[in-house]
């Protein structure tokens, strides 16, 4: 079960990092690439690390580190 959950978490966190590449591709303004790359990028990236941690985590390789 656990790792079914980690596998979402990396899958969603995968379409927020291909979100967030479609917006720095389709906006025009700098600010709004900005806005674009930190938003969705910053939570792909919380949402890849949270899945390889689970991930680790149910191997028995780390501690579950998510607060």
């Amino acid at each position: 079960m656990l790792t079914l959950i980690s596998n979402l978490f990396i899958l969603l966190g995968s379409c927020f990092a291909l979100i967030a590449a479609i917006g720095l591709y389709r906006f025009d303004e700098l600010y709004l690439k900005i806005h674009a790359a930190t938003k969705a990028g910053t939570l792909a990236c919380g949402l890849v690390l949270s899945g390889v941690d689970l991930q680790m985590s149910a191997q028995g390789i780390t501690e579950i580190m998510l607060l």
